[in-house]
């Protein structure tokens, strides 16, 4: 999947590739640290509006509702 992401004034491109559990310790780097997150718990967290828009494209985020991210006329 390749998306934009924009911040500020500056267009990212970004590409999004499956990597399988088998191939994770490869391409980790030395040192580097990972964590596994079950879904219904990612929902529920802090995510960057990057990864949000990641997860939610690739419908493994539901996205919230439109009444949740406009601001209320009441």
């Amino acid at each position: 999947m390749t998306l934009r992401h924009a911040i500020m004034q500056v267009n990212y491109y970004v590409c999004v590739r499956t990597v399988f559990e088998d191939d994770v310790e490869a391409i980790t780097a030395a040192g580097g640290e990972r964590r596994w997150v079950p879904l219904r718990e990612a929902a529920g967290m802090a995510l960057t509006g990057l990864t949000r828009k990641v997860l939610t494209r690739a419908h493994l985020l539901p996205s919230a509702p439109l009444d949740m991210i406009a601001p209320s006329s009441r």
